[in-house]
């Protein structure tokens, strides 16, 4: 039996439907991808868990404009970068650049509205 576990792929589809990004393809990803919303969130945290199934309706309604992905705030060098104080943090990404953010428990239309201005900016 192996001491260590196979590295999972990056990007890794949840079971949600959404990407699970590490650092390994964090900015390849935004930058192939030009709508793309961001959940930072820790496995242990109650309000991440909370958010979870609101963030997979909103992929669900949204899924075929805007790529859904989230990204553990166990990796530490990504929740430095983005400055992640608190969990869930949401971020819209643009071509990379990031639009706007939402940080911890929000309302499903708080998440929605910043998604239409991410695909009418993207429109322009």
């Amino acid at each position: 039996m192996p001491i260590f576990s196979k590295k999972r792929p990056c990007p890794d589809r949840n079971r949600d439907g959404t990407i699970e990004l590490g650092e390994d393809c964090f900015d390849e990803y935004l930058l192939q991808n030009s709508k793309v919303v961001l959940m930072f969130y820790s496995p242990t945290c109650r309000h991440s868990l909370a958010m979870e199934p609101l963030y997979a309706g909103l992929r669900s309604e949204m899924g075929a404009q805007i790529q859904f992905c989230k990204v553990s705030t166990t990796n530490a060098q990504l929740t430095k970068k983005y400055n992640v104080r608190g969990t869930p943090t949401f971020f819209f990404v643009r071509e990379g650049a990031v639009i706007s953010s939402v940080s911890g428990e929000a309302r499903m239309e708080a998440l929605k509205a910043e998604a239409v201005k991410l695909l009418a900016e993207g429109s322009r």
